[in-house]
């Protein structure tokens, strides 16, 4: 429409610039909708990524108690803290009283962050490595 226009009309300035205006606007538009493309695109990798994640996870623990065999003491204990905080024992005597036992009085949970989580999973992906 731009190369349709007259060169010799009074208004073509203004008309060429009215063109091109629109033009630009709609460039706009389209860059803003790839945009939101990309940002769709992104959550949905996102989700998937998760969905996957999830699904090794799953595997992993169907198989903990292998895993959990071969672990070392000190890789069990690491494995171990990251869901126990601390436990509470109580010391009591034995009743014929011929010596102390220990129970076990309270287990506190540890409040598990995103980042926590994330961290916890590589640990998790590399034992899993020592399976395969």
């Amino acid at each position: 429409m731009l190369d349709r226009l007259d060169t010799g009309d009074k208004h073509y300035t203004r008309k060429y610039q009215d063109m091109q205006d629109r033009l630009d606007n709609l460039y706009d538009k389209v860059a803003e909708f790839e945009e939101a493309m990309k940002d769709i695109d992104a959550k949905i990798g996102a989700s998937y990524g998760k969905e996957i994640t999830g699904k090794k996870l799953y595997e992993f623990l169907l198989d903990l108690d292998i895993l959990y065999d071969i672990m070392t003491d000190m890789e069990k204990k690491e494995f171990m803290n990251t869901f126990i905080e601390k436990i509470e024992l109580k010391n009591e005597t034995v009743n014929n009283g011929t010596g102390q036992v220990s129970r076990i009085e309270h287990i506190d949970d540890v409040d598990i962050t995103s980042a926590e989580t994330k961290a916890t999973y590589d640990k998790i992906k590399r034992v899993q490595l020592w399976k395969h």
